[in-house]
């Protein structure tokens, strides 16, 4: 076998894939030895990114304020009561998901429609009300004075943790349901209770409110923008004509490089660092009070657009947002299969071999090598041995996210280099 010094890849030959993440087949076998290393030498991408890229960065998740209808249980959205019960017969504990009747609600009507679905399966339990508390008895006596016949333990879970898939996972052996999309009327319960406790109990409960509003995930046009063109293109993706009556204007304010939303309904565009954390999927995305319209959520792959322009968290009709950041990708991270996780970054990835600032124009060539002479910890050791043929490089931005290329490729050098191993 002849010493190779340098493996040449080309996104476009004997690759399979995409342009940003592709797989090389070596022609040859390439032996190394444990006092070589591989190292970044060269890396050639075009700059085709834009401030809105497709499938990257193009969805904005913003909340839209109507009305609100107070005590009140809507199909779809608030109708699910989520409770496990213990009785002392034989069946012991089951788990149950109980449908409430659509309608509007006093205390004591609410009370009723509790005892009504408890009573399909448990037919001697009551419940009432009283002033503000609901009051639960799941004890039937034979008689006055008498031991109990009857006996169930009525636990309903709060909502918070009906939300929790780690909850869920440990706690929750009945019907299957979404956490992310629960429609629980459970979080109007300001208690939850277990044990002999559960028997008997009152608590304090706030009647079923749902907001009529709406939690929007929308789509921005791609392209490359200035702050005006920016401007436009949010209002495009905030207009909500197509859910209920009303305008929204969007200004770019040069002085400042922030939008001024202007808007016949409060408006809340969300903090981007909170979209992908899961407690806030589950108790503000998914909250049943909310309705939601648009492109749906997908943890993980949320093509966030809110990174570019996001305000105060507060809903409102005349708000100006944050400066604005449109100046696009800003670095490429490479990622190698022959790192052999002998590097890391501050977001965890333990594969990457190179950071190639953008530093051209858009549609330019960025060549990247690298700076100076190299030192050993600069360089990936290699062992004794043959490298793997296939060879895996694909690129994503800071936080991990894989990037698009689009009909662009991908150039790259690397180069085995000698190093010293001197007491090693």
């Amino acid at each position: 076998m002849a010493s190779i010094r340098k493996i040449f890849l080309d996104s476009r030959i004997n690759s399979t894939g995409t342009s940003s993440d592709f797989t090389t087949q070596l022609p040859q076998e390439i032996a190394t030895r444990r006092t070589q290393g591989l190292v970044l030498g060269q890396f050639s991408i075009a700059n085709v990114f834009t401030t809105v890229m497709s499938g990257y960065n193009d969805i904005l998740y913003y909340r839209l304020d109507g009305n609100t209808m107070q005590n009140a249980i809507i199909a779809g959205q608030n109708d699910k009561l989520y409770y496990i019960m213990w009785s002392n017969d034989t069946r012991g504990t089951r788990y149950y998901i109980a449908t409430l009747n659509q309608g509007t609600y006093t205390m004591a009507q609410f009370a009723a429609e509790l005892q009504r679905v408890l009573r399909i399966e448990y037919p001697w339990v009551t419940v009432t009300a009283n002033g503000t508390q609901i009051v639960y008895d799941g004890n039937s006596p034979s008689g006055p004075g008498q031991p109990v016949a009857n006996e169930a333990q009525l636990t309903i879970p709060s909502y918070a943790d009906l939300t929790n898939s780690a909850w869920k996972s440990r706690n929750w052996f009945g019907p299957p349901y979404d956490n992310t999309n629960s429609d629980a009327v459970n979080g109007s319960f300001a208690q939850s209770f277990s044990g002999s406790d559960a028997s008997a109990w009152s608590t304090e409960v706030t009647l079923p409110t749902v907001n009529v509003s709406w939690n929007v995930a929308r789509n921005m046009s791609p392209g490359a923008y200035d702050g005006a063109g920016f401007a436009a293109a949010l209002q495009a993706a905030l207009s909500f004509t197509s859910i209920v009556n009303g305008t929204v204007t969007c200004e770019y304010l040069e002085d400042s490089g922030r939008i001024r939303v202007v808007s016949s309904k409060p408006i809340l565009i969300y903090d981007p660092a909170l979209l992908d954390d899961e407690r806030w999927q589950n108790s503000v995305w998914y909250n049943p009070q909310f309705a939601r319209v648009g492109t749906p959520l997908q943890p993980g792959r949320l093509n966030a657009a809110n990174g570019m322009c996001w305000a105060p968290q507060v809903p409102s009709q005349d708000f100006i947002s944050y400066q604005i950041d449109i100046s696009g990708l800003r670095e490429v991270y490479v990622h190698c299969s022959l790192s052999d996780h002998h590097t890391i970054t501050s977001s965890g990835m333990r594969d990457v071999i190179g950071v190639i600032q953008l530093d051209q124009s858009w549609g330019s060539v960025v060549v990247w090598r690298p700076m100076g002479g190299l030192a050993d910890q600069d360089v990936i050791p290699l062992r004794d041995g043959i490298l793997p043929d296939n060879i895996r490089m694909y690129l994503t931005d800071a936080f991990g996210v894989p990037i698009p290329l689009g009909a662009s490729y991908v150039y790259a050098c690397l180069a085995i280099v000698d190093i010293d191993t001197t007491g090693t």
